[in-house]
């Protein structure tokens, strides 16, 4: 249901709004961002229509694209998330900073 409900977002130029709202509504407020209704609120909060989220959400309008995203990410290696390539090398869950520096400085990044 995130997924549907992140892309409905984005097509509607709102995901990162509706991201920071979801967390600040999970860490910060404890809602249940499970429940259908949290999460078409969360979204009206952040300037989405309501009735068009609960249809994107209620009839999985957005199971194809997601299917193609699942598919790339298969054959690009993806294995869990967060995932970042940077250059040539990846870099897989959550990281301590001295692993994604180290990446960055084989993938040719420079110190400023």
């Amino acid at each position: 249901m995130y997924a549907r409900l992140y892309e409905f977002a984005r097509d509607h130029g709102l995901f990162g709004p509706l991201h920071r709202r979801l967390f600040e509504a999970y860490f910060q407020e404890q809602d249940n961002i499970g429940d259908l209704e949290v999460l078409i609120g969360l979204g009206k909060e952040v300037g989405l229509d309501g009735t068009e989220l609960r249809q994107a959400l209620v009839e999985h309008v957005f199971t194809g694209r997601l299917e193609e995203t699942s598919r790339e990410a298969l054959r690009l290696g993806v294995t869990g998330t967060p995932t970042l390539f940077v250059g040539k090398e990846t870099v897989v869950g959550a990281q301590p900073y001295e692993v994604f520096r180290q990446a960055a400085e084989l993938a040719g990044a420079r110190r400023r």
